[in-house]
């Protein structure tokens, strides 16, 4: 077997390193122009470049949505993110609202409502009606 030489070694491992480049990525995300200056504003401060390679309004990603009738992923490690929700939560999820359709005109009228006859027509306890009833109030200005 051949020994290889110190020299060829070195080229070999520096054409290796100088091969994988590092993309460093920054994504900033925000529902407004001014959110997103702010948010570059901020970032600028930590030593981070605050200028986008790309830079989109959240309305144009939509619009081009319905323009292509196709999901444009902006964020390929968004998906990492995503939390799937059983039927059994979105079940109940939909008995809360239904629970707050009925319970928001008597809040916004300062009546009080029949917790009980509430709780059944949308289908929930009435333990969890009286919660999110006194939430409501607790929201009250």
């Amino acid at each position: 077997m051949a020994q290889k030489s110190p020299l060829a070694e070195a080229q070999r491992s520096t054409c290796a390193k100088a091969s994988v480049k590092k993309q460093k990525t920054l994504f900033r995300y925000s529902f407004t122009e001014a959110g997103f200056e702010a948010l570059s504003k901020a970032l600028s401060k930590l030593n981070l470049s605050p200028e986008a390679d790309t830079h989109v309004a959240l309305s144009m990603v939509m619009t081009a949505e319905k323009i292509l009738n196709k999901k444009i992923k902006i964020n390929p490690y968004e998906r990492l993110f995503e939390k799937t929700v059983s039927k059994k939560e979105q079940q109940s999820t939909a008995l809360v609202n239904k629970f707050m359709q009925l319970a928001i005109p008597y809040f916004n009228e300062k009546r009080e409502p029949d917790l009980d006859a509430l709780a059944r027509e949308a289908g929930i306890d009435i333990e969890n009606a009286k919660s999110l009833w006194e939430f409501l109030l607790s929201k009250q200005l």
